[in-house]
């Protein structure tokens, strides 16, 4: 057995957790000696005791990491260790890292610059449209998205990542061969299929729980350059991996939301503890790019135009300067029809109805352009559906 298959071993061990096993591995001085180690041996790590000794020490024995790393090739799921070079330096540096990742998909992505996105399970329209609006935003960007594949908000950012064409990454809080929410398992395969990841730290077979849930939140915030919340009620899970976010000294930004809305309610006590207020998604590539962040590692499959930008030096040590990068703006590419009514609109505010008349557009074609056009950061939409076209300027 060697020191990585040892790691692999002691994540499957029942009642041992990310706490007990770091400490265990810092007396006994490698993932190897626990398993060589006797009852009293393993007593003397704090929190665990005679009793739990013989319960770990029980459980040792019955875990097979040989079966689950067969099991794990035949399902393409790769280990990653703490241990190994590819492990996500970011992660490495929170409280307590967990000690192995699975992972399906591609797993360079962990180390790309990105940002978490999270929120209710339950949005509002306003909450999902906010959504897919910075997601897609930040996709079009080279921003990775990361979130946790629940339904509501989660749903909604990997969606609108995938539509920008952009890459995502699900934590989630069960063994990847019992996804839940199943409904979303189509989703998991389109973001491994775009070269995204799925990823969890829990052995086969763990289904997801009220304990499991919410560990992935400080996966979430350890990956991401910063947190960004989006619609969360004040008992939201978000709140946590916001917490988890300032914890790691990783920046929090939250959307803004109406006064008499229960879903705004966490997101506004956010901002009034300091949390950034952000509009657009320009805020939030703003708010990344103040922070100076050391040993970033940048795959080779970085976005072309991050590349390209001359004020970076990109080597397989990272970056020379040691900064966040700034990203570029790539214009929008608009279709014929949406190029029409961004013309049509000009710098007046109109309805549908009024947009429909003066551009021409037949009604059943505006629709869906409308929503590219607002999701693209191209127009905005006021109640009673009036429409009006952003400035291009800044």
């Amino acid at each position: 057995m060697t020191e990585r298959d040892a790691y692999i071993a002691l994540n499957m061990v029942k009642g041992m957790g990310v706490v007990t096993l770091r400490k265990a591995i810092s007396i006994l001085g490698s993932a190897r000696k626990v398993f060589d180690c006797n009852t009293e041996e393993l007593a003397q790590v704090r929190g665990v005791g005679i009793t739990r000794a013989e319960m770990i020490l029980e459980e040792l024995r019955k875990v097979d990491w040989k079966k689950e790393k067969e099991y794990a090739e035949s399902k393409s799921v790769k280990f990653i260790t703490i241990i190994d070079d590819d492990y996500p330096e970011l992660l490495k540096k929170i409280s307590y890292p967990p000690m192995v990742l699975y992972v399906l998909g591609d797993a360079k992505v962990l180390n790309t610059p990105a940002v978490g996105i999270v929120g209710t399970r339950n949005p509002s329209l306003y909450g999902k449209a906010m959504t897919k609006k910075f997601a897609y935003g930040l996709a079009q960007r080279g921003v990775c998205v990361i979130s946790g594949l629940a339904h509501g908000i989660d749903t909604e950012a990997h969606s609108a990542t995938l539509l920008g064409k952009g890459k995502t990454v699900a934590v989630v809080g069960s063994a990847l061969d019992c996804l839940y929410p199943r409904d979303n398992i189509e989703l998991a395969r389109s973001i491994i299929r775009s070269g995204g990841a799925v990823i969890s730290e829990y052995p086969f077979g763990v289904l997801g729980s009220r304990q499991t849930f919410p560990m992935c939140n400080r996966i979430i915030s350890g990956l991401s350059r910063g947190v960004l919340v989006v619609e969360a009620a004040m008992n939201s899970g978000s709140l946590i991996t916001a917490e988890r976010a300032m914890e790691q000294n990783h920046p929090v930004m939250a959307i803004p939301g109406r006064l008499d809305s229960e879903l705004s309610a966490g997101t506004n006590r956010l901002i009034s503890e300091g949390a950034r207020l952000v509009e657009t998604v320009d805020n939030v590539i703003d708010e990344m790019n103040s922070m100076h962040l050391y040993n970033l590692e940048v795959p080779s499959h970085s976005p072309t135009h991050l590349q390209q930008n001359k004020e970076f030096s990109i080597s397989a040590k990272g970056f020379e300067n040691k900064e966040w990068p700034k990203f570029e703006k790539p214009k929008p590419k608009l279709d014929a029809i949406e190029q029409k009514l961004l013309d049509a609109l000009g710098t007046e505010e109109m309805t549908a109805d009024a947009l429909i008349a003066c551009s021409g557009v037949p009604p059943a074609q505006i629709g869906a352009r409308l929503i590219s056009l607002e999701m693209k950061g191209l127009i905005n939409r006021y109640p009673g559906n009036v429409l009006k076209a952003k400035s291009t300027k800044g």
